[in-house]
């Protein structure tokens, strides 16, 4: 009997702890972390970690990471900037005059790296776990794989050659990006297994 919906997502409650997150793989892998005996904020940094692996045409580990922490006991909420700084010598006329207005690509149109920063900062100051600890459910999607889900499939097809490779030309000038997620040159398909031993 159809019910007149496109999707369904159950009522989910916890009576411990709960974690929600982008991807389904990351939010397991702050659950658990949390099962493990960590505390929020460890689980937060594994879950965000893991989104790094599981949705690299969002996100990855070159980026940012701000993130807001609320301490029950004492009352307290305090925020991580994990946001990056543009180059000493960026300037938005330079940038118009050059650029028309558009992002350009590469290099041009990044922040300094700030994510892995403020993982390690979230850890040293409100963290109970290493991070060897943390980082390990990630690693192991990394080393062992995860099934591709139809979102990052059609990405792969619509992109190839030209996001996560930056292909211009016929050129690729990220050869071992290319290997990885287009491997003999054709993109994932659903359901196939993404390895990213390198990460």
């Amino acid at each position: 009997m159809a019910i007149g919906i496109k999707s369904y997502r159950p009522t989910v409650s916890g009576s411990t702890h709960m974690v929600a997150a982008g991807h389904y793989l990351a939010t397991a892998s702050g659950y658990r972390i949390l099962e493990q005996g960590g505390n929020a904020t460890d689980a937060g940094v594994a879950a965000g970690i893991t989104l790094n692996v599981v949705l690299p045409q969002w996100t990855n580990f070159g980026g940012v990471a701000p993130i807001i922490i609320h301490d029950a006991q004492k009352k307290e909420t305090v925020e991580i900037s994990g946001l990056g700084r543009w180059p000493k010598a960026a300037n938005i006329d330079d940038y118009l005059a050059k650029y028309g207005g558009d992002l350009p690509a590469g290099i041009p149109r990044t922040v300094t790296p700030a994510g892995a920063d403020a993982w390690m900062t979230a850890l040293k100051l409100y963290g109970t776990m290493t991070f060897e600890q943390v980082v390990t459910p990630a690693m192991e999607l990394a080393e062992n794989g995860f099934p591709v889900p139809a979102t990052l499939a059609s990405y792969f097809a619509k992109s190839a050659g030209d996001d996560l490779t930056h292909e211009t030309d016929g050129q690729t000038h990220w050869p071992s990006t290319a290997e990885i997620f287009y491997p003999g040159g054709r993109a994932f398909k659903e359901g196939e297994t993404l390895v990213q031993k390198d990460l």
